[in-house]
């Protein structure tokens, strides 16, 4: 199991970008850099919030994902947190 860290920038390093905001800057790009390879093969499950969906939908499809649920999180999404968590199986 994997998960982005977002921890705090404990050691003053300049300029000092946490992981999840990497992610986000680029999902694709991430996603390929971290998957791309043979070390570390593709997931079996992705879990995301609803926003990252456009995003990410075409890397999905081309990696054989498809949505397998979607639950509800919360009446008011602000953002990158969404109104739903979704996760997709390959």
């Amino acid at each position: 199991m994997r998960f982005l860290t977002c921890e705090p920038n404990l050691h003053s390093i300049d300029n000092y970008t946490d992981e999840a905001d990497v992610f986000y800057r680029d999902p694709v790009a991430w996603l390929t850099s971290e998957y791309g390879g043979t070390e570390r093969p593709l997931p079996s499950h992705l879990v995301f919030f609803s926003p990252l969906y456009e995003h990410i939908d075409l890397y999905l499809t081309q990696n054989g994902y498809r949505d397998c649920a979607s639950y509800f999180h919360t009446h008011i999404p602000e953002g990158r947190v969404g109104s739903h968590v979704i996760v997709a199986c390959r």
